[in-house]
């Protein structure tokens, strides 16, 4: 492995320094990906209703799964959304003021 200026690193070097960027994280990033992550399973579950629906005589308690699912993947989404725009209404708050 190799860093930005193509020094070699050892295992335990690239781990502290991925320990270090992991730690250097803000919530507004890790809200982010969150976001970003519940997209993409958004649409998975979408994709898996339409297939269980399209095979429903087969699938139909994979269907009942799938819809809860949906439904508590939804409202997390919603949560974070919510989440990013008070960070931004704070920083936006906090720049105004500086």
């Amino acid at each position: 492995m190799r860093d930005k200026e193509g020094n070699y690193l050892t295992f335990k070097e690239y781990m502290k320094r991925w320990g270090e960027g992991i730690e250097g994280v803000t919530p507004a990033q890790k809200l982010n990906s969150q976001l970003i992550g519940t997209t993409i399973s958004l649409i998975g579950i979408l994709l898996g209703l339409v297939v269980s629906a399209l095979n429903i005589k087969q699938l139909w308690w994979v269907a009942i799964i799938l819809f809860g699912a949906f439904i508590n993947t939804y409202i997390q989404w919603i949560s974070f959304r919510q989440q990013i725009r008070v960070f931004k209404n704070i920083e936006k708050e906090l720049n105004q003021r500086r």
